[in-house]
């Protein structure tokens, strides 16, 4: 629907103003959860061996939606959502290494009570009116496929059988035949589907920082490093595979699917221009083009930063319905010749400076990064103008107080229907996330959720008296509390398709309808 219909459609179906910012009709109003992080009790996944050796907080029982999975529902819900983003838990449904795991999946390969629940925790959406989205993975794997407590620095190979994570073609199979068998087993009830969540940030994280599973530290960016040495082009690869493959399977069981991957987004801005532009065009190419114009284009860019040559990959052609955004952070580039190469660049994003404050302040990084709202217009615009599908934004959200969460809402919202009223073609807005959630490597001491969890309240990111991380467990009082007035503010916006006038004045926001 055209910005000046969904218009006419506010103002005589739901009295909105027409100095309200009107969203397309139809539009997703959702939360974003994923599996690992809000269910608890993931044991059979790589990501809670990788707990075990004491490489990141434990999750514990996390919020405990494998039990509260209706609450969850019904507070989704409560805010107005129409829509629900949650994981299906690989680790879960398919808890042992099948005899053939490049099969086709049998209910002999899978737990039975597991299926049954993700029927239970599906249903509790749909009941409500809401749509669910389904990520097939998100960070975790079952231990077959990555064990980090079997993996071999030196030679990318696991002692233990497993498949191999990211660094092996073998899981790409694998993951092709999971997508297939959720395809088949839900496909009467989900028709949004999410194939991997951010492979770039598993990949730098899991390969190069080593703060993700496997743990892996100091692989090398460069495509022209020491031969026989594996490469991120060669793991990034494995993950565009991964991705064509399972969005192949799963639209042989049904071809009305509607199947993309959720990319991190970040809006890279020249620190001075025009002395860093080159620089931010390459960090841009490299973070936010490289996998996308191969899932969408089948074209492999093989310097990463725009001056190829580029290897043809018609098998990868085209394994997109939308391009899903995730969009947190804008951030400034500092050229640097011989720093990350071929980047040439300091990227001065959030995630690198916290890991290491000191080296990327004397490389010129700013404190502050650049205005996070401009940066939404700005990629969903540029992904428009590049690629000419619909997007979906399927994460976004805020470190902050429940004023504070509000306050960006409003921001990030309007910078959306920006991007909307120059013709980009967003259908749907995933806030990240609804309850106070377990943030992988930086444990339990980020709060983003539109809910508080009652026993989190002055114990989460705290130490215990042994001096390891805080974790729930069976003892902890699981009462979702929400956050006023992220809840409230949200909410409206959900339930009026708009951001109110009202809104935007509070708010001090700026924008034209």
């Amino acid at each position: 629907m055209s910005m000046r219909r969904a218009l006419l459609w506010c103002l005589l179906v739901t009295g909105c103003s027409s100095q309200d910012l009107v969203f397309p009709k139809g539009f997703l109003w959702a939360v974003a959860t994923s599996a690992h992080e809000s269910e608890g009790r993931n044991t059979n996944s790589d990501w809670a061996a990788f707990e075990e050796m004491g490489n990141a907080p434990p999750a514990g029982w996390a919020q405990n939606s494998l039990d509260l999975y209706d609450t969850d529902a019904a507070d989704a819900k409560a805010v107005n959502l129409n829509a629900f983003q949650l994981g299906i838990e690989w680790a879960r449904v398919v808890p042992r290494k099948p005899a053939d795991p490049f099969a086709p999946l049998t209910m002999a390969d899978v737990d039975a009570d597991a299926v049954a629940h993700y029927h239970r925790v599906l249903e509790s959406i749909r009941s409500r009116g809401m749509t669910p989205i389904v990520a097939v993975t998100h960070f975790s794997f079952p231990r077959w496929v990555q064990n980090p407590k079997a993996y071999d620095e030196k030679t990318f190979a696991y002692t233990d059988g497993s498949l191999g994570g990211w660094a092996s073609e073998d899981t790409a199979k694998a993951m092709a035949r999971y997508g297939e068998f959720l395809a088949k087993e839900y496909g009467a009830e989900v028709h949004w589907w999410i194939t991997l969540d951010e492979p770039l940030v598993a990949l730098l994280a899991g390969y190069a920082a080593g703060n993700f599973p496997p743990g892996f530290v100091n692989l090398s960016l460069d495509a022209r490093n020491t031969p026989g040495q594996q490469t991120a082009f060669e793991i990034m690869k494995h993950m565009i595979s991964a991705h064509a493959q399972t969005y192949k399977a799963m639209k042989a069981v049904r071809s009305d699917f509607q199947i993309g991957f959720a990319h991190n987004t970040v809006n890279w801005v020249p620190l001075h221009e025009p002395r860093d532009t080159a620089a931010a065009a390459r960090v841009n190419q490299a973070y936010n083009l490289l996998f996308l114009d191969a899932v969408v284009k089948g074209d492999f860019d093989t310097s990463s930063v725009g001056l190829g040559p580029n290897e043809s990959h018609p098998e990868w052609a085209g394994t997109a319905d939308y391009l899903g955004v995730n969009y947190y952070d804008s951030a400034w580039v500092v050229d640097s010749k011989g720093f990350l190469p071929p980047l040439d660049a300091v990227p001065c994003s959030p995630a690198f400076k916290d890991a290491l404050p000191e080296l990327f302040a004397s490389l010129g990084c700013p404190k502050d990064g650049p205005p996070e709202p401009p940066g939404m217009t700005k990629v969903l615009l540029m992904y428009q103008a590049r690629y000419g599908m619909q997007q979906l934004i399927t994460e976004s959200g805020f470190i902050d107080t429940p004023d504070g969460k509000a306050k960006k809402v409003v921001e990030i919202l309007a910078a959306v229907h920006d991007a909307i009223k120059q013709g980009a073609q967003v259908v749907g807005y995933n806030y990240w996330t609804l309850n106070y959630d377990y943030e992988w490597n930086g444990g339990w001491e980020q709060d983003m959720g539109l809910y508080g969890i009652k026993g989190f309240e002055g114990k989460a990111g705290t130490l215990l008296p042994d001096g390891g991380a805080w974790f729930p467990d069976e003892t902890t009082d699981f009462t979702r509390v929400p956050l006023k007035p992220i809840t409230d503010v949200y909410g409206q916006i959900a339930k009026e398709n708009a951001i109110a006038k009202s809104l935007l004045t509070k708010y001090g926001v700026t924008a034209t309808p």
